[in-house]
């Protein structure tokens, strides 16, 4: 009787703990929508202890960094589907573009095939991709983010932190599509967090360089990050509206 006390009051304290780190968790600012997460082991898919500061660069060493990923893109459009898929996974342990291209090859086996195993692993893949970015991005409480905003003191992002919102919105718009493939009344819910999630995300990373000029963009931000930020809000408003009236009424009760 003693032990099984014992291990209740262990499963008591742990379970309160879990809920305090949750209700921590929540406190938390980072102006994000939560999407819908697949459940996953985050250091089989990437470097779960890397930090923005050790990615942060220069839009123009960006672009330098940037060589293999574009190498990959020309390959996959050249149709050798698997050497690009092995270059991105080359880096994607340490740079969430590359996990995104994985993602984002594994998203077209899936909606090409629509077989559950290909399902399954793009889902994964997205999901991991959309960890990645967001373990990187930079977290304050609410009461300091009002703070700064009250008294206008909000810095702009770096070309680092604009691109892991624009990587995590794009994966958040693939697993929302994705789950449209699949038809069915709980994946259409599903798939509503996930492009609210997106859309949010987009607006975040477009009110940021709207009132900029065009050489001020480019001086702070490369523009293969930028041409994300555009492409992601003409795909997503397309994707939305090519869908089916019933479905869209479904998918604005999430906002």
């Amino acid at each position: 009787v003693s032990t099984q006390s014992t291990g209740s009051l262990n499963q008591q304290r742990q379970m309160s703990s879990d809920k305090n780190k949750s209700q921590k968790g929540k406190e938390e600012s980072d102006d994000q929508d939560e999407p819908d997460r697949v459940e996953l082991d985050p250091d089989d898919f990437f470097d779960s202890s890397l930090r923005l500061e050790e990615v942060t660069c220069t839009p123009e060493e960006q672009l330098l960094r940037d060589k293999r990923m574009l190498q990959g893109m020309e390959i996959f459009f050249e149709n050798k589907i698997r050497e690009s898929r092995d270059l991105f996974a080359e880096h994607s342990r340490d740079n969430p573009i590359y996990l995104l291209g994985v993602g984002a090859i594994s998203f077209l086996s899936a909606v090409l095939s629509l077989e559950r195993e290909e399902i399954d692993k793009a889902s994964k893949v997205l999901s991991a991709t959309e960890q990645f970015a967001s373990s990187l991005l930079p977290r304050e409480y609410k009461i300091v983010s009002f703070g700064k905003w009250m008294m206008g003191s909000k810095a702009p992002m770096s070309n680092a932190e604009l691109r892991c919102r624009v990587i995590r919105a794009e994966a958040c718009l693939l697993m929302g599509m994705l789950q449209l493939f699949q038809e069915s009344i709980i994946n259409y819910v599903r798939a509503g967090f996930n492009l609210r999630a997106a859309w949010k995300a987009y607006e975040t990373c477009f009110a940021e360089i709207k009132d900029l000029s065009d050489d001020e963009r480019y001086e702070r931000y490369d523009y293969h990050t930028i041409g994300g930020i555009e492409f992601g809000m003409g795909a997503i408003n397309l994707a939305i509206a090519s869908l089916p009236s019933k479905i869209i009424r479904l998918v604005s009760i999430f906002g």
